[in-house]
Order: structure tokens, then C-alpha cells, then sequence
């Protein structure tokens, strides 16, 4: 969970043909649940922004990948999970490479 202040999330589909959900947040004294919620709205639309920005600069040259799917792969690669690989590098220590 990215947000440490959130001990428990849960969420609950009480029949498949209402529409409604049960959604239970449990959070440290100092947060309010609501405003846990608000926060990974906000963090969401973070990522999905970030996430449309790629798409847009990406879905131009899909044709092309059609063709050379090893540059898509690539490509996908650099734009999509770079940043994720880094980010996870900087959190295990080198210590632990083999």
C-alpha cells in the first residue's frame, strides 16, 4: 500500500445485480478515512494521467510496431516500466545483487 497511514482496505459486492458495495477503510488516529479515500483518488488520477501522457506519445508509431514487433517491445518497455524498475532498484540495496 502506498499510503502508510492505511491499515486496512476492503471492499465487498453484496449482490452482483445491485448497484452498490461496501467499502471499509481502517486508518491510523491520526487520518480520517475519508480522507484516506480522497488521497488514492488523487494518486490514481496521478497515475492514470501519467499513464495517458505515454499512451499519447506511444500509439502514433503502432503501426510501425506492427510490422517490427521487436521495437515495440522495446519501446513499450522504455516507456511503461523504466521508471518502475528504477524505483525498485533504489529500494533493495546493491548488497544483495548477485
Amino acid at each position: 500500500m502506498k499510503n502508510t497511514d492505511v491499515l486496512f482496505s476492503g471492499y465487498k459486492v453484496p449482490h452482483p445485480l445491485e448497484n452498490r458495495f461496501l467499502l471499509r477503510i481502517q486508518t491510523s488516529k491520526d487520518t480520517h478515512p475519508t480522507a484516506a479515500v480522497h488521497r488514492s483518488a488523487q494518486d490514481l488520477i496521478e497515475e492514470l494521467s501519467l499513464f495517458e501522457q505515454k499512451f499519447k506519445v506511444f500509439f502514433p508509431f503502432s503501426f510501425f510496431f506492427f510490422f517490427f514487433p521487436f521495437l515495440f517491445l522495446n519501446c513499450f518497455y522504455l516507456l511503461f516500466f523504466q521508471d518502475e524498475v528504477e524505483r525498485r532498484r533504489e529500494r533493495i540495496p546493491e548488497s544483495s545483487y548477485r
